[in-house]
């Protein structure tokens, strides 16, 4: 029967053979790879060796010559008395003086005692750059080390051996398994120069350990252990994707800091505009906002956001104003945070927040509505990712000079809370914009909005009856009722009808405003009649107000045409702006556009040509979202492309964008 058994240096258990009692066995567990015995159990008794005995005498069949034995053959031995040999003395320091004799006799040059050896000396440097000369540790070997004068860094080389050739190893610069030329072994004969046995041979020779059979393993320890391992790859995975996500935040830093830098240098000053300088601060804390881990990090965000503000306190309102302003506003949205945040230091109080974003709304309030109603909505889907939704009707009172515009940007604010599926929140909005539209009968007249009644029909669907403006029942209908109405039947999705009201006949400039607010939806829902509306509008600025061009509604129709991948016929509007700083916002928006329409698109750096010469807010601000889409990309030379450009701040522009496109690529 088998025996049990465990190893008594790591009690790892075995079962084994009876045949192995009182044989002494190697534990097989790597750890240990101890040897111990295999006792002797009381009902198994381990079969002797057939040793022949003293007096054993071979018969006429087994004795002969030994040219007659077969090999392999056991020949026994006669029994000879011998006397017993004396004991001799070990001659163990005549053998240890016999050895290190001929050990000197054989070597080469053995160093004098007193001499250092080359390993102990240090290594002479002399520096690539300025041929300064110093001593280096020779434990510097193959590192790389800093000249003491230049700081230049350089790589030590690696010193070859001095020591004296060894007889032993002499001519032995093959590979230890490259083929040697041999003699032959003779047959019959121990070949002494190999270097590999087989394992057959081994097993013959009875070299191999003996076979023992482990007890096997339960399997909810193998289980246990495939768990273990597959959690440390994943937790190896985890640790490397977040030390190279580390890397590359701290490279985008790197990256912006030295963009303020470029912008705040001396060089810059000739050409250096507030707006550039807000833009930059702008975008410094833009990238801190969306990684801050932190409240002291989310703060010293807020203050390059105050200093971009602050930048902009004594600029008429203008494009540039109004685009950094916008930014502004959603990027300090994204500092505020609930209770918990506020108690884990993680983000700042709301209310503090709330009186960053009052101040800043209040900026807006001489700006055209259009301007205002842009920053609503791109102001309302940070808030719903906070967890605000609501957060924006608290600033109206601040940035609207009258009620009628203040239901123009609730409606706008409830249309963006449906888009993103917050239906009671836009209930809450809807509300107050009709209670507000309503009057009150007496000092406070009823309000007709077109955004209202946009708003009205996308809420109540195409079954509702609520009216926010009189129904299109004339021929030529009045700007709010065509608008909203047209509108409101694109926002339910009913295409057809809401192309004939866009088109109705009427003053061209309000065909053209419905026929975009139409082509603008279609487009966000891939609707076919974007781009019949988008010629029809196209047609109304080549032909009836060619003579009366208005730069909005070109600049809307090109952005549509871009954003819809026709950047040639969009390009084809530019010429009929008159202001060449229209012409230049226009072919931003443009290139801009075409970039949102293709997130797989790298821009290409010829839109720049057609800016001209001189320096301008666009040019500089489309270097910047190129540089952006590149780095988001992982465009791997976006870097030296910047930092070739010769103007610094041509180069702050563009290292701003490259410490966003990386944000952007990490935290999508």
């Amino acid at each position: 029967m088998p025996i049990l058994i465990a190893c008594p240096f790591c009690q790892t258990k075995y079962r084994l053979r009876d045949e192995h009692a009182g044989k002494w066995v190697t534990c097989k567990t790597p750890e240990c790879r101890k040897p111990f015995q295999v006792p002797i159990s009381g009902n198994v008794t381990a079969p002797a060796p057939e040793v022949p005995a003293a007096g054993f005498a071979p018969s006429s069949a087994s004795v002969g010559t030994a040219d007659q034995i077969p090999v392999g053959t056991f020949r026994p031995r006669p029994t000879v008395s011998k006397p017993e040999p004396s004991v001799q003395p070990q001659p163990t320091a005549s053998i240890k003086e016999a050895e290190e004799a001929a050990l000197k006799a054989l070597a080469d040059e053995p160093p004098p005692e007193d001499t250092p050896t080359p390993e102990s000396q240090p290594i002479q440097m002399t520096c690539s750059s300025c041929d300064h000369v110093w001593p280096v540790d020779r434990s510097m070997e193959g590192k790389n080390v800093l000249c003491p004068e230049c700081k230049f860094r350089q790589k030590v080389p690696i010193q070859k051996d001095s020591k004296p050739k060894d007889w032993r190893t002499a001519g032995q610069d093959k590979p230890s398994l490259a083929r040697r030329d041999q003699e032959k072994a003779p047959e019959g004969a121990w070949d002494v120069q190999k270097t590999v046995v087989s394992l057959d041979t081994m097993a013959k020779a009875g070299a191999l350990p003996m076979e023992m059979d482990r007890e096997p393993t339960p399997i909810y320890i193998t289980l246990i252990k495939g768990f273990t391992a597959l959690a440390a790859m994943v937790g190896m995975v985890i640790v490397v994707g977040m030390l190279s996500k580390n890397e590359q935040s701290f490279a985008a830093n790197s990256d912006l800091n030295t963009a303020v830098e470029k912008i705040q240098s001396p060089e810059a000053e000739p050409t250096k505009h507030l707006a550039w300088v807000a833009t930059i601060y702008a975008t410094a804390g833009e990238h801190r906002a969306r990684t801050a881990t932190s409240d002291t990090e989310c703060q010293a965000a807020l203050e390059s956001l105050r200093s971009a503000s602050a930048q902009l306190v004594n600029l008429p309102n203008s494009p540039e104003k109004a685009y950094i302003m916008t930014e502004v506003i959603a990027a300090t949205a994204l500092l505020g945070g609930d209770k918990t945040e506020v108690f884990d230091e993680l983000k700042l109080p709301w209310d503090s927040i709330q009186s960053e974003l009052r101040r800043e709304f209040e900026k807006l309030r001489g700006s055209e509505l259009d301007v205002r109603l842009e920053a609503f909505r791109r102001l309302t889907p940070v808030l719903v990712q906070r967890k605000q939704p609501l957060l924006g009707t608290k600033f109206l009172a601040f940035v609207s000079a009258s009620d009628a515009e203040t239901v123009e940007c609730l409606a706008a604010i409830g249309l963006e809370l449906l888009r993103l599926e917050q239906r009671e929140s836009a209930e809450e909005v809807l509300k107050q914009a009709l209670a507000l539209a309503a009057g009150d009968g007496k000092s406070k007249p009823v309000i007709l909005s077109r955004g209202l009644q946009a708003f009205l029909m996308a809420f109540d669907g195409e079954g509702g009856k609520r009216l926010a403006v009189p129904a299109p029942s004339s021929a030529d209908p009045s700007l709010e009722t065509r608008l909203g109405f047209a509108h409101g039947m694109a926002l339910q999705g009913r295409w057809e009808d809401a192309q004939k009201l866009a088109q109705r006949p009427g003053r061209p400039d309000a065909r053209m405003r419905a026929a975009l607010v139409v082509a603008e939806e279609a487009i966000r829902q891939n609707a076919p009649v974007a781009a019949p509306l988008l010629e029809f509008a196209s047609g109304l600025a080549m032909k009836e107000l060619r003579a009366q061009p208005q730069p909005a509604l070109l600049l809307k129709l090109a952005r549509l045409f871009a954003r819809k991948q026709l950047e040639p016929r969009a390009l084809e509007l530019v010429d009929l702006l008159k202001d060449n700083a229209d012409q230049l916002w226009m072919r931003y928006w443009i290139a801009w556009e075409t970039l949102q329409a293709d997130p797989t698109s790298n821009g290409d750096w010829a839109w720049l040509e057609k800016f001209g010469a001189e320096p301008s807010y666009p040019k500089l601000l489309l270097r910047l979202q190129i540089a952006r889409r590149q780095a988001k990309n992982g465009v791997s030379d976006i870097g030296a492309v910047v930092n070739s450009w010769e103007s610094p701040a041509d180069q702050a522009f563009g290292l701003a964008g490259i410490s966003l496109g990386i944000v952007d690529r990490l935290k999508p």
